[in-house]
Parts: structure tokens; C-alpha cells; sequence
């Protein structure tokens, strides 16, 4: 598995509910000498390519559920220079594609679901005939983006202060007002 996730918040703004959950069988024991190969490999390139190059953000990268790779390097709030560590939340952004993809394809080979599922097996009641997984993975589903039709409700007036807006959207925030 390689997850590498880069830090964009240089502002005050705060990581969302963005967050994903993996979960693996219980660890198979790497060998000493094959640990060390892909952890000094890994290195080496990291160290060659990306650490020295400026990079902001994580890079946790495991081999049969043991970790041979992890460096945190630079800040979470680039003007506070606090640095990065293992618990600081970052927002993935589009990394989680990748994650849900794969999922979505693991449950389809082990017969769990189909590509063409509807979405109203999922979301009983969503007002979205006909949309199914497999558009739902291609983008190509039609459902609104939520970053055009937000602003436009009611929702930010029910938790707004001072003209501000003073909660972060979350995904059952996105489907409930779908």
C-alpha cells in the first residue's frame, strides 16, 4: 500500500471530516533483510526526489501490513510553522478516489455489490433515479456539486455567526441536502 498526502491548508482553514479508514488482516512478518532493502530503497528515493525538493506532508508506505516507510516533514499551518506529525489531520482531498476505487472493486469481485447498482440501494430515498456505482467512480452521475449548490441554500444560514460561517460541510451535511 503507498498513501502520500501533501498539506494545503496555509490559511486558518482546518481539515474537514475527510478522513478514510483502512483495515488489513493481521500483519504478515516481513523478513529482516527484506525490510531493510525496500526501507533503504524507499529512502534513498524520498530523500532524492521529494524530502530535499521542498516537500510539505506525509508518506507512510507499508509492505504485507508492516510499515517500511513513514517521514513527516514540514508544517500543518505553513505561517505557524507547526510541524507535522503522525496525528495531524489533513485534508486528502481527491487522494481518497483512489481509496474508494478500490474498495468499490474489491467489494464488486467478492460479489458484495455491483458497478451497476443503483444508487438508491445504498441511499434509499436519494431523488436521483438511475444513477449507479459505476457512474458514480467515472464522475459522470450528474448529481450537483455540492461546492455550487451549498453557498446557494439555506444551510449556511442555520449555522452562521457574525456573517461568518463558522461550521465545516460534512458528507451527511452533502447528502441531506441532495
Amino acid at each position: 500500500m503507498f498513501l502520500c498526502s501533501c498539506n494545503v491548508f496555509s490559511d486558518n482553514k482546518k481539515p474537514g471530516n475527510d478522513t478514510i479508514q483502512l483495515t488489513h488482516a493481521v500483519p504478515e512478518k516481513l523478513d529482516p533483510k527484506e525490510f531493510d532493502y525496500y526501507s533503504n530503497i524507499l529512502n534513498a528515493f524520498f530523500e532524492n526526489h521529494l524530502i530535499n525538493k521542498g516537500f510539505n506532508g506525509d508518506i507512510l508506505i507499508a509492505k504485507k501490513g508492516n510499515i517500511v516507510y513513514e517521514k513527516y516533514i514540514g508544517y500543518a499551518d505553513l505561517r505557524k510553522k507547526d510541524s507535522l506529525t503522525d496525528s495531524t489531520p489533513l485534508h486528502i482531498a481527491s487522494a481518497g478516489k483512489t481509496f474508494t476505487g478500490i474498495a468499490i472493486l474489491q467489494m464488486v469481485q467478492e460479489k458484495k455489490l455491483s458497478l451497476n447498482d443503483s444508487l438508491s440501494k445504498f441511499f434509499p430515498g436519494i431523488p436521483y433515479p438511475g444513477v449507479t456505482v459505476k457512474m458514480m467512480l467515472s464522475h459522470r452521475s450528474g448529481l450537483p456539486n455540492y461546492v455550487y449548490f451549498i453557498p446557494n441554500s439555506n444551510y449556511w444560514d442555520s449555522c452562521s455567526t457574525n456573517n461568518g460561517r463558522s461550521k465545516y460541510v460534512t458528507n451527511n451535511d452533502v447528502l441531506n441536502l441532495l
